[in-house]
């Protein structure tokens, strides 16, 4: 069980500079010897409905995040491999995911981050989650396989994030959708200069 904190980040443009700069400075640079990634690639997950969370946000935004790439392009340093919704299951998660470790980035050298997003629903900030504790829930659950999977099958050349995203109601779709682009664009920016 990895233990840490929760970071919090309001907005979104500001936000996602602030997260990245966060992420490489505390939580990626020097953690472990890394190749120097000419590219990075990102996988980015979601999860459906649950419980009272019918119109949940990541559901939303890994579906309509190809198509917004379409409209606001990735620079050459940064990549989408795919996006995918994930079963809000802890076996369905292992197993999703054990299947995309196996197939995902397959025809890529270029460094990979695993972007997984869920909602923290009583939220209304972006957080990025610092506890992949393997027991509590299934985003802490999918964290925690996905960090353990690139720490034994590629430790210099991969990375896992989990992030939340609040609701809707507090940062409207749009702005999500632009948070995260702006977050895959500063991550890759950071790992690649």
């Amino acid at each position: 069980m990895a233990r840490g904190r929760i970071v919090v980040f309001a907005g979104a443009a500001m936000a996602a500079a602030a997260l990245a700069k966060y992420l490489y400075d505390f939580y990626m640079k020097g953690q472990r010897r890394r190749k120097k990634a000419r590219r990075v690639v990102f996988a980015l997950t979601g999860f459906g409905k649950f419980d009272n969370v019918e119109i949940n946000p990541t559901d939303v935004i890994v579906k309509k995040f190809p198509s917004y790439l379409e409209e606001n392009p990735l620079p050459f340093e940064a990549a989408v491999d795919r996006c995918l919704v994930m079963e809000v299951s802890a076996e369905g998660c292992k197993e999703r995911l054990s299947a995309m470790h196996k197939t995902c980035f397959r025809d890529h050298e270029d460094f990979r981050v695993w972007l997984h997003l869920g909602v923290a629903a009583s939220k209304e900030e972006f957080q990025l989650e610092q506890v992949a504790w393997n027991g509590r829930f299934v985003c802490n659950w999918i964290y925690y396989c996905s960090l353990r999977s690139c720490r034994t099958e590629d430790p210099e050349g991969s990375d896992s994030l989990f992030v939340h995203v609040p609701p809707f109601s507090c940062i409207e779709e749009g702005e999500q959708l632009k948070f995260i682009h702006n977050l895959i664009c500063q991550i890759a920016t950071n790992l690649t200069s």
